[in-house]
């Protein structure tokens, strides 16, 4: 239970840092503990958490014709030079959108049981708390602080998924 709550902080942390990445940070900390089943919709629904609760703080920046997703997205929405809220803005909308899209999906193969539910009541305190700390420290960064903070982000989040390969192959 401790490991779903530091990876449900360190997700909600992130996510309300840079407005997207509670999978990226969460899911190889959870996947040390919980099988795959468990741990991808508990990722959709603390990930949809983050996002109700910090989307109300960038709303005024999102333009519905931005809303694309991915590395060419996000590449071009820094190749525009574009504030932290606009760029911010681009990530949470798409995925705000894509989640709420694999949650139904996931409730329609099965995958909602009372496991998960008895998890989620764990992860739920550290994913509002990590978020309500994160969104604090987006305040505080300027664009180009907030630009390290992703690429920091990508680069630790691909270290770790390299590392959860690494013990799983091993173990």
């Amino acid at each position: 239970m401790l490991l779903v709550l530091a990876g449900a902080f360190a997700g909600g942390l992130v996510s309300g840092l840079t407005g997207f990445g509670t999978g990226l940070t969460a899911l190889p900390i959870w996947l040390l503990g919980l099988a795959p089943p468990l741990a991808s919709p508990l990722v959709v629904i603390c990930s949809l958490v983050s996002q109700f609760q910090t989307l109300p703080a960038i709303w005024h920046a999102i333009d519905r014709r931005r809303c694309l997703s991915g590395p060419l997205p996000t590449i071009w929405a820094g190749l525009r030079g574009w504030g932290k809220d606009e760029r911010r803005a681009v990530f949470q909308a798409f995925s705000t959108a894509i989640l709420s899209f694999a949650l139904l999906a996931q409730a329609a193969a099965g995958l909602m049981s009372v496991e998960l539910g008895r998890l989620v009541l764990v992860a739920l305190p550290g994913t509002v708390i990590g978020s309500f700390i994160g969104r604090r420290l987006y305040t505080r960064l300027d664009t180009a602080k907030f630009e390290k903070a992703v690429l920091t982000l990508l680069f630790i989040s691909g270290l770790m998924l390299l590392a959860s390969g690494l013990v799983a192959k091993l173990g």
